[in-house]
């Protein structure tokens, strides 16, 4: 026997009253029988998603405005605030009618404020390729003090380096968190400072508008809480990712135009720590490029045998 049909529900008629029990908006009507046809979230256009910062999200946050067309259910409006509005919608259904009226009166459109400019961004990640002999040798070896080789702090320094095949893979999860970070270490600041400076500005931003500042509050979700042990993972990636920049630079398979470069060393103190500090000097496309390569620390004192032990015994 052949399946019986199943009627489909008919659309539910949109109820008036609903715009102020559930805070939506008529959007458009039919114009010969004046049957609303759309209705949007109030809550969306006004005040956007609200993001819990303490969950970890996948993906970006919604940016679009939620929209009923043709069925205008009720449960389908709770569900949507509940999930994506809970704060406000609680507030909202504590209010009485007539100051659910006036709820959204004195609100200025969340299109219309910085917040969806601040928080642009999409939610891609940053993927990098490291050579074994960067994380291996650099990395691993030669930024640890013999005594820690091995050790948890070691270990957990190379946590963010994957071995893949014949390679390092990096993925940076926030790259926008990553960026801020590198522009950030790029002005001196320490990792402690750093961390403490983007756990506040996550919080705030400062709206300049001629000779005034006004300080609002924004939180900024697309930077997360940071650590000055979560800097740190920035830094040894970024130094991983400017040396393997500089050996494409230097392969002449993958760079003809690099015909000729040089080393220059130096050793100098800062804070009461010894480095080797080594530049590379290298000539590519008709311009000479001077590139920090790495500061070696120095455990002993920068005496002529331990910077160059084969001139020191020659």
């Amino acid at each position: 026997m052949p399946k019986a049909a199943t009627k489909k529900p008919a659309s539910e008629a949109f109820i008036p009253s609903h715009t102020s029990t559930y805070g939506v908006k008529v959007m458009d009507t039919c114009p010969t029988t004046h049957r609303v046809l759309s209705v949007r979230c109030q809550f969306c256009i006004y005040f956007g998603v609200e993001i819990d910062p303490t969950k970890i999200r996948k993906r970006g946050p919604k940016t679009t405005t939620m929209a009923w067309i043709g069925s205008f259910r009720c449960d389908k409006y709770t569900e949507h605030h509940d999930r994506l509005h809970p704060a406000r919608w609680a507030i909202y259904k504590a209010c009485s009618s007539a100051e659910k009226t006036r709820f959204f009166d004195d609100v200025t459109p969340l299109a219309n404020t910085m917040l969806p400019h601040v928080n642009v961004g999409s939610a891609a990640t940053f993927k990098f390729d490291i050579r074994l002999p960067i994380v291996d040798c650099f990395i691993g070896d030669m930024f640890f003090h013999p005594d820690d080789q091995g050790g948890i702090t070691q270990k957990r320094a190379l946590k963010s380096f994957k071995r893949v095949d014949d390679h390092y893979e990096v993925v940076i999860p926030n790259r926008d968190e990553f960026r801020l970070v590198v522009k950030n270490l790029s002005g001196g600041m320490s990792f402690r400072q750093l961390s403490v400076s983007m756990t506040i500005s996550r919080r705030f931003w400062v709206l300049h508008s001629n000779c005034d500042s006004f300080l609002i509050r924004t939180g900024v979700s697309r930077i997360g809480n940071l650590t000055d042990m979560k800097v740190a993972s920035y830094a040894r990636i970024v130094l991983a990712r400017s040396l393997q920049l500089i050996t494409t630079i230097l392969d002449p398979q993958k760079n003809r135009s690099a015909w000729a470069f040089s080393l220059a060393n130096d050793a100098s103190t800062h804070y009461g720590r010894s480095y080797l500090d080594n530049r590379i000097r290298v000539h590519v496309d008709g311009k000479l490029h001077n590139f920090h390569l790495v500061a070696i620390p120095m455990y002993e004192a920068h005496r002529r045998e331990h910077v160059s032990p084969r001139r020191a015994h020659s």
